[in-house]
């Protein structure tokens, strides 16, 4: 299993569990032996401030050097400090360039149709992979992505289905999707050396027909970032869930996004 995890909330969102202090975060890492993590909080949780946003990441700092002082987490562990930012209607980005320049990286979601309320307007397959392919060509050209979060990966309490039903809606959406716009969208991602997630709830919402998606994005060249989205300290422990995934699609070193590490 690859030692990364670029995709973490702590409790700073308001949807992850209170249990994810960073403190805590650190520690469950550190006895797995990762190599980088990131925090990844929602843009919003910082209320769009850039002084909320200096705040918290001066605590992630002084918190990840108390605990090496300390002896509680190992020095050789780097902590990244990112966001998760989205696409809103009409292709807009959640946050800002001023903003986006604070944070180590951004990851763009495509699909939070939770915080949207328009999944209703979506109602069938083939009108969810038209949005789901504009959403994903927004991420993709906007200057402020650096990574995308969760493509075309559906979640089942969203759209009030169950996992079995979600997972053949999304069966039949992306037959629907336009392939060649998708193929050539991946060939500007990777020319941008932009990273797309692939995230373990792929597999436990049953959606391991988006196989096809992640062998094209490897055919065009882009690189695969490897992002756990947990929200809990128990979530930190999915991505072995990837191992075989990884194998099947021949996934190695090479194949891995990174963040981009700036020299000034």
């Amino acid at each position: 299993m690859f030692k990364y995890d670029y995709h973490i909330h702590t409790r700073l969102s308001p949807c992850a569990a209170q249990e994810m202090t960073i403190e805590n975060i650190l520690e469950r890492e550190n006895e797995k032996g990762m190599e980088v993590i990131a925090l990844t909080d929602h843009c919003y949780s910082f209320e769009y401030s850039i002084k909320n946003v200096s705040r918290s990441r001066l605590s992630v700092k002084e918190t990840v050097s108390r605990m090496i002082k300390d002896e509680r987490i190992s020095k050789s562990m780097k902590v990244l400090f990112g966001v998760e930012a989205e696409i809103l209607e009409y292709r807009y980005v959640s946050i800002t360039p001023e903003l986006a320049g604070e944070f180590d990286f951004v990851l763009v979601a495509p699909n939070h149709y939770h915080s949207l309320n328009m999944v209703f307007n979506l109602v069938t397959p083939s009108l969810l992979a038209i949005n789901e392919l504009y959403n994903f060509q927004a991420a993709v050209k906007n200057p402020a992505t650096d990574a995308i979060a969760h493509p075309f990966l559906l979640r089942p309490q969203v759209f009030g289905m169950s996992r079995d039903e979600m997972a053949e809606f999304s069966r039949r959406m992306m037959e629907k999707l336009n392939w060649k716009e998708l193929a050539e969208t991946l060939e500007i991602a990777a020319q941008r050396g932009i990273g797309i997630e692939l995230s373990p709830r792929f597999i436990r919402y049953k959606q391991n027909h988006l196989m096809d998606f992640y062998a094209l994005c490897l055919e065009k060249g882009v690189k695969i970032l490897i992002g756990s989205n947990s929200h809990s300290l128990k979530e930190l422990d999915g991505l072995e869930l990837l191992d075989p995934i990884l194998d099947q699609l021949g996934i190695g070193e090479e194949n891995l996004w990174h963040p981009y590490e700036w020299e000034w």
